[in-house]
């Protein structure tokens, strides 16, 4: 017997890939994160100013270390993070936040796609999930 699918079967199916195709496009668009100005190539600082900034992490081991360096000096540092490294570290990423140091994103893991904009919403959205806040500070990588 040979029947030919009912039609509330065909409507069923053709409704789920037009939903699946709204939410998959908003989702992509949702997540982009927004455009970062950047002062250029130079920047004129204080004289005497010396500035830090700290790639990868942060990890368990040494970002520990070195803020309790930074902080015995009374000195202030960038650290760029990756989110997967939040993601595992969310209590070091608090304290460096909560030691009033700049946090940036490098990504969501060190060697990712630093182009995609799906890198960068993940690494916001590890970094929302830890602190509630996300941020503009983004790092760059030269292509290649």
């Amino acid at each position: 017997m040979n029947r030919a699918p009912r039609l509330h079967w065909i409507s069923i199916l053709l409704g789920l890939v037009v939903l699946m195709s709204v939410v998959s496009f908003h989702a992509y668009t949702a997540i982009r994160p927004e455009p970062v100005q950047h002062a250029g190539d130079r920047r004129e600082l204080p004289e005497r100013t010396l500035a830090l900034a700290f790639h990868g992490g942060p990890d368990p081991k040494w970002t520990p270390r070195v803020l309790n360096v930074l902080k015995e000096s009374g000195i202030k540092a960038t650290f760029f993070v990756t989110g997967a490294q939040v993601t595992r570290n969310p209590e070091v990423t608090r304290r460096i936040a909560a030691e009033g140091h700049q946090i940036g994103i490098d990504g969501f893991r060190a060697e990712g796609d630093h182009t995609n904009p799906l890198n960068l919403a993940f690494a916001q959205a590890a970094l929302a999930d830890a602190l509630g806040v996300h941020t503009r500070l983004t790092a760059r990588r030269p292509q290649m």
